[in-house]
């Protein structure tokens, strides 16, 4: 971190209306001591333990806020783009203020970032993941669940929590191209959240036949 030897990569998000890329998330990347790209399996657990997390999440933020304003200044096209947040940041009363501190520093307008948590974050502590949550939307910024139906989940938190984008788990799209069932699952889980008002995302999606499938199960954007 004292280095500055983290980056970020952008995976896209597409719109199954129209094919167009409608946004992005940022993955960080550690850069090694040789110039090599490592990925976040290789150090994400060791800085959650240290709590080093919450400045990776800010660094990183920082940076796509950085490329944002690069590009706007250029008159370049944006999109919007989500940054993940650690478990760590809900137990921070003051981690919204913190962001979007950083977001006003560039000028930044908030509809141009998204801040994801995972499903397992709003199961296991709620009130914080609520709080932070609100505050957030409240600044004006998106806010999507990230791995939605990777675990047992518990739906109820869907009409407790104000959100914007359910991003549906890669371990259950993933099957929805060779299994019926999967599919009639996932067409239910789709059918349910849209009903909700909730922009659905589907994750993990890495071949024409899979998109086709989602596009007709309804589903908004895939990532991939």
């Amino acid at each position: 971190l004292h280095e500055k030897r983290f980056c970020f990569y952008l995976q896209p998000k597409v719109d199954l209306t129209n094919g167009m890329i409608i946004g992005a998330e940022a993955l960080a990347r550690r850069i090694g001591d040789d110039g090599t790209i490592i990925p976040p399996d290789k150090f994400m657990d060791l800085m959650e333990a240290k709590g080093s997390v919450i400045e990776l999440d800010q660094i990183i933020c920082r940076q796509v806020c950085e490329f944002l304003k690069d590009r706007i200044d250029r008159g370049l096209p944006v999109v919007c783009i989500s940054v993940n947040l650690s478990r760590l940041h809900i137990r921070n009363p003051e981690s919204a203020d913190v962001f979007h501190q950083i977001v006003a520093e560039y000028g930044i307008p908030p509809e141009l970032l998204e801040f994801e948590l995972t499903e397992t974050i709003l199961l296991e502590e709620f009130a914080g993941a609520k709080h932070l949550i609100d505050q957030l939307r409240a600044y004006g910024y998106h806010v999507s669940i990230d791995d939605f139906g990777s675990g047992y989940s518990n739906i109820n938190y869907l009409r407790q929590i104000p959100m914007d984008i359910i991003k549906l788990d890669r371990s259950i799209v993933s099957k929805v191209a060779g299994d019926n069932a999967s599919r009639i699952i996932v067409r239910n889980v789709i059918t349910l959240l849209k009903q909700l008002d909730y922009i659905v995302l589907a994750e993990g999606v890495e071949d024409a036949r899979t998109v086709d499938i989602l596009r007709r199960l309804g589903c908004d954007e895939v990532q991939g």
